[in-house]
């Protein structure tokens, strides 16, 4: 055995009598525990001459607990050892003599997972789980030998190296989740690190049977849906977050399946799992949501678009809608690939969606016609796309990050702006847009310039004075956006009515004033009483009062 300093010079040496098997390192007091094929060794720094104990066999795995109290390892005949920090005997379990422990791993200590529990494999296609006191919790037979065992950090889930050169990630209960990679020989070891400039990525480090070495990049895509108020996330890949954003409350639905895809919209929730879609429905004002419809079917698309009874997906160049019982209803064939859909509102059984095409079409289809409609002709790819609270204006982002908003019923483009990532319009003023791109967020005014700050990010969506944001690391960020400067802008332009509706949004009282007083003095007497009364200014009503009764005296 030789251990290394980091320069790669020699620091320490010491023999065993037999081939050395494997070895692990106690996390607390740096102990090196090195096992062979009739010994193993604990090494302790300073200890020149390292005690050996002999053992009836190969030993071909070994583990450190998190808190290094319990050493366990693994031999060829069958035995499982858990011995303490003086390499006392805990407990011994005989698992037979042609069961090889192959490899093994305790999991990490997180909030969720505070007992040691210590995941093996063995050479009967088996993984089974341990107490730190050696007590079995429960095993499950895998399709393939396992060679490796890796926990993700977490504690959640548990990577396994398998025979069929695969490595696949499981649920702590060793429900598969899903493929992580695969290789043309078998994976013998795999270790885990983060990266510093990305808390979600892993890096995956594989040593494979041919003696080479790869380095994986593992990174969870973000999986996510927003509808007015609420925003609902994917997370631990197997688990849902729904978070009513004005309310500031949240509720964690476990799927413990991996979760595909999401859509949410009004009081209901769709979920799109590897075999099935589960259909939730909210219960009450609360926010609570219990299981509403599910049905069977593995669905070969890129998202999924919920509507009041019907779910669709876009699979090439159709689009297809499901009842809730998993039966093709109606499907829409286009001349080329759909890049994106989106449901718009409507009617009960007569919503409507936009579909954007890679031609650069803009089609409205309403769900109870086979029909489509021809919005906007661009020559570029569609990649994403809104529209105001009226529905006359759409914004849409094309390949090449360039924004276009069309006025829909004049048929004309209103304005545009390049180097763009996302858009959204304003939910209760259809006059405001924001759109973020190249590290900056900007809010537009109807003609108005629009104001702007530095934001490394995109835009969720935006709902009266609040933006809803997702940051670089895909956190969700609220925004208070304050509208005096637009007020003042609707002040100067004389439009006295739809600087009323944007205040009424929220605004300041004295904002409330001063729009009231322009707005007598330019004889909109109706918006000059509305800003007095909301602000209770009574003799600021009485006195709008007088001058209207006299005004139309003349």
């Amino acid at each position: 055995m030789v251990i290394w300093q980091n320069n790669f010079t020699p620091e320490i040496k010491y023999s065993h009598s037999a081939s050395v098997q494997c070895l692990c390192f106690n996390p607390v007091t740096n102990q090196l525990f090195s096992g062979a094929t009739s010994e193993f060794i604990v090494f302790t720094q300073g200890n020149s001459s390292p005690e050996k104990f002999s053992c009836d066999s190969k030993i071909l795995c070994c583990d450190y607990s998190p808190d290094g109290q319990v050493l366990a390892m693994g031999q060829v005949d069958g035995k499982l050892t858990f011995r303490n920090k003086g390499m006392e005997v805990i407990e011994t379990q005989q698992l037979g003599n042609t069961t090889m422990i192959w490899c093994m791993k305790w999991s990490p200590i997180s909030p969720e997972h505070s007992n040691n529990v210590l995941a093996i494999g063995t050479w009967k296609k088996k993984v089974s789980f341990y107490s730190g006191q050696g007590k079995l919790l429960g095993d499950k037979f895998l399709d393939n030998e396992p060679m490796a065992l890796r926990w993700m950090p977490s504690g959640e889930f548990l990577l396994v190296s398998e025979s069929d050169y695969k490595v696949k990630m499981y649920t702590r209960d060793l429900h598969l989740i899903q493929v992580i990679s695969e290789s043309k020989e078998y994976i013998w070891d795999m270790q885990l690190k983060g990266t510093k400039s990305n808390g979600d990525e892993l890096l995956m480090v594989q040593g494979g049977n041919a003696g080479g070495v790869r380095v994986l990049k593992m990174k969870s895509n973000l999986v996510n849906a927003f509808f007015k108020d609420k925003y609902v996330s994917r997370v631990d890949i197997t688990d849902i977050l729904i978070q009513q954003l004005d309310q500031d409350r949240q509720i964690r639905v476990k799927c413990r399946e991996l979760v595909k895809h999401i859509s949410i919209y009004k009081n209901l929730l769709a979920v799109h799992l590897q075999k099935q879609v589960i259909i939730y429905q909210q219960s009450s004002q609360e926010l609570k949501y219990k299981l509403f419809k599910k049905f069977t079917k593995t669905l070969e698309c890129e998202s999924i678009i919920l509507g009041t009874q019907t779910l669709l997906y876009c699979q090439g160049n159709k689009l297809i809608m499901l009842n809730f019982q998993g039966h093709v209803e109606r499907e829409w064939v286009f001349n080329t690939e759909i890049t994106m859909a989106q449901l718009t509102g409507g009617a009960l059984r007569r919503e409507h969606l936009l579909v954007g095409l890679t031609n650069g079409q803009v089609h409205r289809v309403v769900i109870d016609n086979p029909f489509s409609v021809v919005l906007v002709e661009h020559n570029v790819s569609i990649r994403s796309m809104a529209t105001n609270k009226s529905q006359s204006m759409l914004a849409l982002i094309d390949a090449n990050n360039n924004l276009t908003v069309w006025h829909l019923l004049q048929k004309k483009q209103v304005f545009t702006e390049m180097n763009v990532d996302s858009v959204a319009f304003n939910l209760d003023f259809e006059h405001l847009i924001c759109y973020s791109g190249q590290g900056m967020l900007f809010v537009k005014c109807a003609d108005f310039a629009p104001t702007f700050q530095k934001f490394r990010g995109s835009v969720l969506g935006f709902k009266g004075n609040q933006l809803f944001l997702l940051d670089a690391t895909q956190k969700l960020v609220t925004v208070d956006v304050p509208q005096t400067s637009n007020l003042l802008k609707y002040i100067e332009a004389k439009q006295f009515e739809t600087a009323y509706e944007l205040a009424c949004m929220g605004v300041t009282e004295q904002d409330f004033h001063l729009l009231g007083v322009q707005a007598l003095s330019h004889a909109y007497f109706d918006i000059a009483k509305k800003c007095f009364l909301k602000i209770q200014d009574l003799n600021y009503l009485d006195l709008t009062n007088k001058y209207e009764q006299e005004y139309k005296q003349g």
